[in-house]
């Protein structure tokens, strides 16, 4: 599984631009960075439930600034403490701390979205997949 570069966080951080289409990224850049985010979380989201991940997705959608969000990153510590996950974490951890405007708030909520997504598809509910 390949690491996130800078590039792609850059990316992460304009999810929501790529959404309503005012991005300049390529189908197939894009298609590439869905691919990687499946990927880490189907290979570094065990021992965190969904029921965490989805509690942490309620809190940032209310939040309304950009400084806001960073309010949250002891919950992320905290969650990782609690999983004994501080790799995936590290991920949305970087992210939350380059939220700097709203649009980019924004992004972190639609990028989340996935990420709560993928989990719930690899890591959750293990007994209805059987």
């Amino acid at each position: 599984m390949a690491d996130f570069t800078d590039n792609d966080k850059a990316l992460i951080l304009q999810w929501k631009q790529i959404e309503d289409g005012n991005s300049t990224a390529s189908p197939q850049v894009i298609n590439e960075l869905i691919t990687k985010i499946r990927d880490y979380v189907n290979n570094k989201g065990g021992g965190i439930t969904s029921t965490q991940l989805r509690n942490f997705y309620n809190e940032i959608l209310l939040k309304k600034d950009a400084n806001a969000i960073k309010l949250s990153r002891p919950k992320l510590a905290y969650m990782a403490a609690r999983s004994g996950n501080t790799d995936f974490i590290t991920l949305i951890d970087e992210l939350v701390q380059k939220v700097d405007d709203n649009d980019k708030l924004d992004s972190i909520k639609s990028f989340f979205e996935s990420i709560v997504a993928y989990h719930k598809y690899f890591h959750g509910d293990k007994e209805q997949k059987s």
